[in-house]
């Protein structure tokens, strides 16, 4: 799971309104109307094996894993390609978890759809829905993010919900019960961005503090130990003004745009040039500045201000997006001189960035057409998804 890319996302939508629709199909179907040439992509999202993106007018698009209904058209079909998710009106910002994902609305209401095991959908039930379904009690939502198997969001004042699997506490309200409706996180506000990882999750907030909460193994919380906490504990130093909770490490950027990362390190995954576990951050070695960061499972990625996309750590199936399969205990350049690309997405042995033309690429496992290019072929260096 990747950190929020909430500013031009919502800079994005609050635009549409001037964009031409000279470009869009008129022809009706019998499915939905669907662009005639190929959206304009403002954010990306990836879960353990399926990608989702948010376009300029507020559609959301999904490809690769559908056994849980994690795509939302309503079958358990995998697609190679990207297919548009109906009856979600004009969507702000998407989230995709393990199996599920997690579009916040315009009217700032969410709606999630896919696997729900745990109530990971916060619609009061454990049914998995094909379709999207609205999160009960759940208003003036500000962010998102889904996790392995539950999920979490941003409310007024920066308070703190979550809800589904919670067996590490990483619902965040002092219990180990699972929820199928939201619950508050306890003693958190004026929280910013939150995300949401496989076993515990993370938060910045205005104040710089930075949280997290949930399974501690290998130090994966950075506090200093590998103690387990039902509720938020702060991470000593430094602050982070955006964190991304993977499944075997956590990373983040410091407001001076530092990288960090913590947690287990067998594969080279913190990017440190070791393969030491760390119970706090450790800086990114050769990687001075970061614009985005995110973690997959035992792999990270981050894009400079300069728009070069970098990754490390395990690269069983080119997740690394270097050409090669080899791990990397420091940063790597992503094939592609010429690629620009604003924000990166790291699935769980997959990436998937956003290209400075509004374009995906995505590279890596492909086993059920997560690179979106109607194939399921691994692919080692960046390939552009294929939109209708």
């Amino acid at each position: 799971m990747h950190i929020d890319a909430l500013v031009s996302a919502f800079s994005a939508i609050l635009r549409r309104s001037a964009l031409s629709l000279s470009g869009l199909a008129t022809a009706v179907t019998l499915a939905a109307p669907v662009h005639a040439a190929a959206p304009d992509i403002i954010q990306i999202s990836t879960g353990d094996f399926h990608t989702c993106a948010l376009d300029a007018d507020g559609g959301v698009w999904c490809w690769g894993m559908n056994l849980s209904g994690q795509l939302g058209d309503g079958t358990t079909t995998s697609r190679e390609t990207p297919i548009q998710v109906q009856g979600l009106g004009v969507v702000t910002q998407i989230a995709a978890g393990a199996d599920h994902t997690c579009a916040l609305t315009e009217s700032r209401r969410v709606r999630c759809w896919g696997g729900n095991y745990s109530g990971q959908l916060g619609d009061g039930t454990t049914t998995d829905r094909l379709s999207p379904v609205q999160v009960l009690d759940l208003r003036r939502v500000r962010a998102i993010s889904a996790g392995s198997a539950h999920t979490c969001a941003i409310g007024r004042g920066g308070r703190a919900w979550c809800w589904g699997y919670n067996y590490w506490g990483q619902l965040g309200n002092g219990t180990t019960e699972s929820r199928t409706l939201r619950t508050e996180v306890t003693g958190v506000s004026g929280l910013q961005t939150i995300s949401a990882g496989d076993s515990h999750t993370c938060a910045t907030s205005r104040n710089g503090r930075s949280l997290c909460w949930g399974r501690n193994t290998n130090g994966i919380l950075g506090i200093g130990s590998t103690t387990d906490s039902l509720v938020p504990v702060e991470i000593p130093r430094p602050r982070f003004s955006a964190i991304s909770a993977g499944q075997t490490l956590t990373c983040g950027i410091t407001p001076n745009n530092r990288p960090f990362c913590w947690g287990y390190n067998r594969w080279g995954q913190l990017g440190d040039g070791t393969q030491t576990s760390r119970y706090s951050p450790v800086s990114v070695e050769g990687l001075n500045r970061a614009a985005d960061i995110s973690t997959g499972f035992a792999h990270a990625c981050a894009v400079t201000p300069n728009e070069r996309a970098y990754c490390w750590g395990y690269n069983s199936a080119g997740q690394l997006g270097d050409g090669t399969l080899t791990d990397r205990s420091s940063p790597v350049q992503v094939f592609g001189s010429r690629l620009r690309f604003t924000q990166i997405a790291a699935g769980r042995e997959f990436t998937c960035a956003l290209s400075r033309s509004a374009s995906v690429y995505c590279w890596g496992e492909n086993d059920y057409g997560q690179m979106g290019n109607g194939t399921t072929v691994d692919q080692l260096i960046p390939g552009r998804v294929r939109f209708p």
